[in-house]
């Protein structure tokens, strides 16, 4: 739900948001994420699960 509201203000903003999602939360990012993530995006938000 945050990210959702923290996403719709970026976009209002003029922002564009892009969403990635691990395989599992109980392993790193796949190197492939990892470089996408890298190569795409000048801001990274990241949410944990606790």
């Amino acid at each position: 739900m945050f990210l959702d509201q923290l996403a719709k203000r970026l976009a209002e903003h003029g922002m564009n948001v892009k969403r990635y999602k691990k395989a599992t939360v109980a392993r790193p990012a796949a190197l492939e994420i990892q470089q996408a993530i890298a190569s795409e995006c000048d801001v990274m938000v990241e949410g944990l699960v606790d």
